[in-house]
């Protein structure tokens, strides 16, 4: 079975970033801001509906389990400028993940791999390149998308390290119109 997704074009992501940068409702502005990253990231997540997703709650539990049960792989698709400012603790580059060989090699145990970005819109694609192949692969991989990224992560209280291991609460966000963090959290650009 060959695998294609056409490829997402640059004219969508305009399109959409042109939209909520030029509507006259500004989500950096909300008061309640967990909701509005939320309702981005279904609305995402509705978009793709064979991308399982899973909330940081959820991540936040298989973290704290032993790795007696399975592996636990995640997997920060940012770039390494988003990358540098902050992270989920654990988190690997793309770049890594795809040194693995997770496609031709076979694990013995149960691997659970998380891909995220900022929201959902990134990782969403790894997903479709990687989760899906890998487990079609393999039937001990299992491959998800955390559903509204650093931010939903953010919002939940998830703990973040900068690239020197030390404990932050920026983020690199891309642009105020994705300033979406809690206001206990500072936004980088």
């Amino acid at each position: 079975m060959i695998f294609f997704r056409p490829p997402l074009t640059l004219t969508a992501i305009t399109v959409s970033l042109l939209l909520l940068a030029g509507c006259s409702f500004d989500p950096s502005k909300s008061e309640d801001k967990a909701n509005v990253v939320q309702s981005m990231a279904q609305s995402f997540a509705q978009k793709h509906p064979d991308v399982a997703q899973i909330g940081p709650g959820q991540l936040k539990s298989w973290k704290q389990l032993t790795n007696d049960q399975f592996t636990l792989l995640i997997v920060d698709v940012r770039p390494n400028e988003e990358r540098v400012v902050s992270t989920i603790p654990g988190a690997i580059s793309l770049d890594d993940f795809i040194q693995l060989r997770l496609d031709r090699s076979a694990p013995e145990e149960e691997v659970r791999i998380v891909f995220y970005d900022t929201i959902g819109l990134r990782s969403t694609n790894t997903w479709l390149d990687w989760g899906q192949r890998l487990q079609f692969l393999h039937s001990n991989i299992r491959a998800y998308n955390l559903l509204g990224g650093i931010l939903a992560w953010t919002h939940e209280q998830g703990e973040l390290r900068n690239n020197e291991g030390v404990e932050t609460w920026r983020v690199h966000i891309g642009s105020e119109a994705w300033n979406l963090l809690p206001k206990n959290y500072q936004e980088v650009f």
